[in-house]
């Protein structure tokens, strides 16, 4: 290895293919005077060669055409092996045209006749410069894929269809998203503009396209926004558009590059909590009417007839004191007449109040379980309606235990059905029954009467409805109507055995 005397040049590192050391002195020489710092390293043989290109990197390669044990077309072909991309100049003192012109095809870059050194350093340089450009390229070209591939990648992580316009063409490209979110197959892709604003609905076109090209033809870079995007199926999804805009140096609008979001899920769930805080309204219009319809009843009663009541006992009274003021005698007879008619009047209000009390809250619900309560109300019922309540309560359970909540639900949803049958259902027989089914309870009601329409019974505002709904889903339990018109009607009402249970089912 030998290295000149020019400290202060750029440092090249050259292989040198070469037999004879006062050639390779000629070449170091050369290098010098045309401004390098060489660092020049002679083989003579493949495996001096092989052992030299281990070693460490370098810059070129300079080859004599012909050798004892070597050559260079050998040398090129152990470079082209390694898949080395380095410049390689057969420098030699007697090659043929026809040898130049098969050297260049196997891949070197150009020679030089030993003869006319002053131009190999042009030569060394022209070609330093095209292995960078190579380089330079090779790089761009594997960033390039790199960022494809992240892309791609990325794209496949967010589940976002990526879009990519090309303002000037009003070419519009898409990510492999556009078919995950959307349905389009990839022949089918919305790959222009005027496509783009075909998939838009059509109540939202105009104000989406005004919105983006006043970002494009202003001086913003980003927008954002949400409007209804059609699929391939014809269906519209809900998306939140967001893009970046790319200028040239005069601020024009060159590109533009986004993601489609879908937000459909997110838009149903929106909905759906709408409508429940909606129904929950609704519910809480409906207890407070209930509450109050409830308020008017009782004080209908005890002001129509408990009132009456003690207006007569309070007349009794004061007959009976005035009778006494005037030290007027009554009879045997007459005093037990008032005496009977007062206890009569108190036993009256004592029956009133027990069953107004009992319309509140059956007291037999508590003391005795929830077959007894049905019983019942099933008696209640037929003496308020005129007309039998057969009952099927499934003795079998008596041991059985519900707790106090479900008990109380089961009982006030029976209720509310069978009041539903004395006002609505024009029957003239009902059959209230409850049984174990499916790891719960099922409680029917079925009657002979006119039966009910489906419009009623989808209509949650409908023969208090709502107010059982929402008994039945604090069990997560199901409520079902079957009726035709003059067919009668049957409602089952299937709640789950709770996990724990506080009340006797009796």
């Amino acid at each position: 290895m030998m290295a000149g005397d020019n400290a202060m040049g750029m440092p090249l590192q050259v292989l040198c293919v070469e037999d004879c050391e006062d050639d390779v002195a000629l070449i170091e020489r050369e290098l010098c005077r045309g401004g390098y710092r060489p660092l020049v390293k002679r083989v003579d043989s493949p495996g001096a060669m092989s052992e030299v290109l281990r070693a460490q990197a370098w810059d070129l390669v300079l080859a004599d055409w012909n050798l004892p044990q070597f050559s260079a077309l050998f040398a090129l072909e152990m470079i082209k092996s390694k898949g080395l991309d380095l410049p390689f100049i057969i420098v030699s003192g007697s090659i043929g045209e026809e040898a130049a012109i098969a050297a260049m095809r196997a891949g070197a870059h150009d020679y030089v006749m030993k003869s006319n050194q002053g131009r190999l350093v042009p030569v060394i340089q022209r070609e330093l410069r095209e292995a960078a450009d190579r380089l330079a390229r090779k790089r761009a070209e594997e960033a390039a894929a790199t960022a494809e591939d992240l892309l791609r990648l990325s794209t496949r992580a967010t589940n976002d269809a990526i879009w990519d316009w090309n303002i000037s063409t009003q070419r519009l490209d898409w990510s492999e998203g556009v078919q995950s979110l959307f349905g389009f197959r990839p022949h089918e892709r919305p790959l222009g503009v005027e496509s783009w604003y075909d998939s838009l609905h059509p109540e939202e076109k105009e104000r989406v396209v005004a919105t983006r090209y006043a970002v494009i033809n202003g001086a913003g870079e980003t927008w954002s926004d949400q409007y209804r995007f059609r699929r391939a199926d014809g269906s519209y999804a809900y998306v939140l558009d967001r893009g970046y805009v790319v200028r040239n140096d005069e601020g024009r609008a060159v590109r533009a590059i986004g993601a489609l979001t879908d937000l459909t899920k997110q838009k149903q769930a929106e909905a759906e909590i709408a409508a429940a805080y909606e129904r929950l309204r609704d519910l809480a219009r409906q207890l407070e009417c209930a509450k109050e319809d409830e308020r008017k009843r009782v004080a209908r009663e005890l002001h129509d007839e408990f009132g009456q009541l003690l207006t007569g006992l309070k007349l009794d009274l004061a007959s009976l004191g005035k009778q006494l003021a005037r030290d007027a005698v009554l009879s045997r007879p007459e005093l037990m007449e008032k005496v009977q008619s007062m206890t009569t009047l108190v036993n009256d209000s004592i029956q009133l109040v027990r069953r107004v009390a009992s319309d509140l809250r059956p007291s037999v619900l508590d003391d005795l379980g929830l077959i007894p309560a049905l019983q019942w109300q099933a008696r209640e019922f037929e003496t308020r309606a005129g007309f039998p309540c057969e009952t099927a309560l499934s003795q079998d359970l008596a041991q059985r235990e519900l707790d106090p909540d479900r008990s109380s639900a089961l009982f006030r949803i029976a209720q509310e059905l069978l009041t539903n049958v004395m006002r609505h259902a024009r029957a003239s027989h009902v059959c209230l029954a409850l049984r174990e089914e499916s790891n719960g309870w099922l409680l029917e009601v079925s009657d002979n009467g006119q039966g009910i329409a489906e419009k009623d019974y989808v209509n949650p505002t409908t023969l208090g409805l709502r107010g059982m709904q929402e008994r039945v889903a604090l069990f997560e339990g199901t409520l079902k109507f079957y009726g035709e018109p003059e067919k009668g009607t049957t409602v089952r009402v299937w709640m789950p055995h709770g996990s724990d249970h506080a009340g006797a089912f009796h």
